[in-house]
């Protein structure tokens, strides 16, 4: 009885790798997607793993947050990029990604900023007939 407990623990433990091997390489190839599946795979294969469940999460946030970029959804990409920095047992390979990532966010949300309070400034002086200074 126990060497086919310790068999069946070594082939879950084999298979927790090889998921894990898997997710690495996806991540990668910045498949982030797949990366969440396969990290979520090895969390099912070996219930209460912290690095796969880390990983899991910053994986899936990381893709939350491009599928919220690419919907022009910043504030809620940013979140999701904090949540990939903030998680504590997580991979820091991420963490780098989501910070320079959330950077080029703020960035681009403050160029947002700018020009809409120009196109407001301009706007005003059309409304006051001020056509050479807009």
């Amino acid at each position: 009885m126990a060497t086919g407990l310790f068999i069946l623990t070594s082939c879950f433990n084999n298979e927790y790798e090889k998921l894990m091997e898997k997710g690495l390489k996806s991540l990668g190839e910045k498949d982030y997607h797949q990366t969440a599946i396969y990290f979520e795979s090895a969390l099912h294969a070996k219930e209460g793993e912290k690095d796969a469940s880390s990983y899991f999460t910053q994986a899936n946030e990381t893709e939350t947050a491009i599928q919220a970029y690419k919907k022009k959804e910043l504030d809620e990409a940013i979140d999701s990029l904090d949540r990939v920095i903030d998680e504590k047992d997580g991979l820091q390979t991420l963490q780098t990604e989501a910070t320079t990532f959330k950077k080029q966010i703020l960035t681009e949300k403050e160029l947002i900023t700018s020009v809409e309070k120009k196109i407001i400034f301009i706007k005003d002086l059309l409304k006051k007939n001020n056509y050479s200074e807009a």
